[in-house]
């Protein structure tokens, strides 16, 4: 149906205002004015029927399209319900999986506890082979429950999953069930609609019955007239009639000629339009794909932000870790520098630490300070030393006062036989120590894992804890403490670097984990919001096709008010020229009806001189003689209408009292007219109420068309009485109330003339605000579709509407 008014917009009408102007022609000439009456109605009753079956053939498209969607309905209907099947099949299925692996769980269960009972039966009192026994069966179970497990926890997905995909199933039917419904409510809709129109079809072929009937009227009318006004005086005025009316002719035609010129105009105007109309289509898409371009960028550019910040907080995370270890390795050294110093200056002080003992201690607890090093518990290490250090002094406070005795006499011997400073001695003793010291520091290195790359460090470097010592036989190497010491931190820092890394790499690996979790879940909403939106989208586009639908229709029909509204114009127009020339006609009927009555009244007094002189018993008394010479007219039909000697004032009498009753008798029949014109347009209105919101304006119109008509067959019935108050000379009284009572009629139509003016003024007023009101609406859903892939349709109803402004 959205072709309607594009496909009758396009046929040709016959214009009513010329086949007229050739009607009245024709009727002047001679007798082919029928046939030419009957032209028009012909024309109109053929394009009435082009109409409707068009609106069949629409009808046809409409129901066939409404059956295909049913099939569409039903075969989405059949594919969901196949999927309900699968889906509760496989539900099925897994329910007896889960029930059969929870009967072989419960099976290997007992048979376990069958075996337990069995081995305790056999070796009663062997506490160690029930042990062993049982933690075979641990062994052999664990694999079995990790495998189930696995398996109910997978079952468990697929069962979570299936709901998803059953919850997304029944969102979708619902969905479907909407569309089912809504297309329901349109078919409900149109249905209506096309009941509506039928119904003003059959109102419009009423009106031109009416009309054809009119018409039949004002031709015996104009027959009556032509009768009545056979004779000499018609000869004359038809003369005149003719030329005035070719003159009216040639005025028509000119006007034709400037109406074809402003036609030809609009036209240029109107492909004006359109060409600008497709420079600001082009220009608007020009602005889209710069706004598409810069939404991409701005993208782009946040997606590069997200990045960014996220490997800012992700190194800000680092360098807080970072700090801690720092920390953590400051204290370490700190520790591990005090305990190099007590061990290695503790013979300067009072408590000297035993090198020996401490050695001992350490093999003694290889196998603990070991586990810490593998334990990666750096913390714990300087505490186990001290601990062992603090161990080593309690031993030697026990034999304190013998070594205290052994070493003063050893210490008085050395200064009495030496008289180097005290330093000398010191660092004698340190030589001396310095082969337990690197036997501790062995044993410390010996707990360490080496790993691969200071392997290769040592194995290039021939001496790493060595220095070359100048000795009278030449450079030597000697065990250094400091080379030790820092080769030692070295590798400690080298350990904790590489734990480092490792760590930073796993909490690098939990966090793209995260990561690529939190973008999964992002997608799945955002395909989620799609489907919302592809919906919310092809809603609206249906939405849009039906208000343009209606736009169309109310566009052909606000073109077919306006022609209807110039038809009126142009019909109103010709009833006030005919009226103006009835009144011209009917001012010269009354001066040659002046001057008739003034032959008359001297023809009468002449012929009753006559009979006076010739008759003796005449019966008239001098008094009414002379009474009969005054000029007025009042007493003159009084006396001279009993007359039999007079005919043909007699048959004038009778001509005035038929006219009189014609006269009559086609105001009853206006008065019915217009009644039965009220009915139908009521009827108009109340089906169009029932049709659209905009029917009390149509009605209106409907009403303000046919008016005009009946003031034009008013006033052309009125015309054949004109010219017989020339002929009517005999009953002036008669006459004066026959020109009064149309003077009051002429009267009453200017009146009714006036009110259809306030009514056409009042119409056209209403359709200018209502196409204003679809010029708005076209605006606004225009431009809400400007970025839809409709712009095809649009085009095609833009065109439409563009022809119908260009309409006068």
């Amino acid at each position: 149906m959205g072709n309607l008014g594009s496909a009758v917009r396009d046929e040709e009408e016959p214009d009513l205002f010329w086949t007229n102007g050739q009607t009245g022609l024709e009727e002047v000439n001679g007798e082919n004015g029928e046939s030419s009456l009957q032209a028009p109605v012909s024309s109109v009753r053929i394009s009435l029927n082009q109409l409707s079956e068009e609106k069949r053939l629409e009808l046809n498209e409409f129901k066939f399209d409404m059956e295909r969607k049913h099939e569409k309905r039903r075969e989405i209907l059949d594919a969901k319900k196949k999927q309900f099947d699968d889906l509760r099949e496989t539900v099925k299925r897994l329910t007896e999986e889960n029930e059969r692996l929870k009967s072989h769980n419960s099976s290997q269960k007992s048979a376990d506890e069958h075996t337990r009972l069995l081995m305790s039966t056999k070796n009663p009192g062997g506490v160690p082979v029930e042990e062993l026994e049982r933690v075979l069966s641990e062994n052999c179970v664990m694999p079995d429950q990790a495998e189930d497990l696995d398996k109910t926890n997978v079952l468990l997905d697929k069962n979570r999953q299936l709901r998803i995909s059953i919850a997304e199933m029944q969102a979708e039917l619902q969905s479907l069930n909407s569309v089912v419904v809504d297309f329901d409510r349109e078919r409900e809709e149109y249905k209506a609609h096309v009941v509506a129109l039928k119904d003003v079809i059959n109102v419009s072929k009423k009106m031109l019955l009416i009309r054809e009937s009119q018409l039949k009227e004002l031709r015996e009318k104009v027959e009556s007239i032509e009768v009545s006004l056979s004779g000499k005086e018609m000869n004359i005025l038809s003369q005149d009639l003719r030329m005035e009316y070719e003159r009216q002719l040639q005025s028509i035609r000119n006007l034709r000629v400037l109406y074809e010129e402003r036609q030809q105009t609009d036209q240029a105007e109107k492909r004006e339009l359109k060409k600008t109309l497709d420079e600001t289509k082009k220009e608007l898409e020009a602005q889209q794909a710069q706004t598409k371009e810069a939404e991409e960028r701005i993208s782009e550019l946040e997606d590069i932000n997200s990045q960014k910040y996220d490997q800012i907080k992700a190194l800000e995370s680092n360098l807080g870790l970072t700090t801690a270890e720092s920390r953590q390795y400051q204290a370490e050294l700190t520790v591990i520098n005090q305990l190099f110093s007590e061990i290695l200056l503790g013979f300067n002080s009072s408590q000297e630490i035993n090198l020996d003992i401490l050695t001992k201690h350490l093999e003694d607890n290889h196998a603990l300070l070991q586990n810490i090093v593998n334990n990666e518990s750096s913390s714990a290490l300087p505490k186990v030393l001290l601990d062992l250090v603090y161990q080593v002094h309690s031993e030697e406070e026990k034999n304190g006062a013998i070594r205290d005795e052994a070493r003063l006499g050893t210490i008085i011997e050395e200064a009495d036989s030496q008289a180097a400073p005290d330093q000398i001695n010191s660092a004698a003793e340190i030589v001396e120590l310095l082969p337990k010291v690197w036997r501790v520091l062995i044993e410390l290195l010996s707990h360490h894992k080496v790993p691969p790359n200071i392997i290769d460090e040592e194995s290039t470097d021939d001496s790493p804890c060595y220095k070359t010592v100048q000795t009278p036989k030449g450079p030597s190497l000697v065990l250094s403490v400091s080379q030790t010491f820092i080769r030692l931190k070295d590798l400690i820092l080298e350990k904790k670097s590489l734990e480092k890394e490792t760590g930073h790499l796993k909490q690098l690996n939990t966090h793209l984990e995260s990561r690529l979790q939190d973008q999964e879940k992002r997608l799945q909403t955002v395909s989620t919001e799609l489907n919302k939106t592809w919906h919310v989208v092809g809603k609206l586009q249906k939405e849009h096709q039906l208000l343009h639908t209606q736009e169309k229709i109310l566009r052909y029909e606000l073109a077919q008010k306006r022609k209807l509204l110039t038809s009126l114009r142009e019909e109103l127009q010709y009833s006030r020229e005919k009226w103006q020339e009835a009144r011209e006609k009917n001012s010269k009927t009354e001066k040659q009806w002046k001057q008739l009555r003034v032959e008359f009244a001297t023809r009468r007094n002449t012929i009753v001189n006559d009979e006076f002189n010739n008759s003796q018993e005449s019966g008239y008394s001098d008094e009414r003689c002379s009474s009969d010479d005054e000029p007025g007219y009042e007493t003159d039909v009084s006396e001279c209408a009993p007359k039999p000697t007079e005919p043909e004032a007699i048959e004038e009498v009778h001509c005035c009292e038929a006219e009189e009753s014609r006269s009559e008798a086609l105001e009853s029949k206006i008065h019915l007219t217009q009644r039965r014109i009220e009915q139908g347009s009521r009827a108009i209105e109340s089906s169009a109420e029932n049709a659209q919101s905009d029917a009390q304006s149509q009605g209106k119109e409907e009403s303000c068309t046919e008016a005009p008509i009946l003031d034009a067959t008013g006033s052309s019935s009125e015309d054949p009485q004109v010219p017989s108050s020339s002929t009517s000379a005999e009953r002036p009284k008669t006459l004066e109330e026959m020109l009064a009572a149309k003077e009051e009629r002429l009267k009453r139509l200017e009146g009714q003339c006036g009110q259809l003016m306030q009514q056409v003024n009042g119409t056209t007023q209403k359709s200018l605000m209502i196409s204003n009101k679809l010029d708005d609406l076209h605006e606004v859903y225009g431009e809400r579709s400007a970025a839809q892939p409709t712009e095809d349709t649009e085009n095609n109803c833009d065109a439409p509407a563009s022809s119908e402004d260009s309409v006068p």
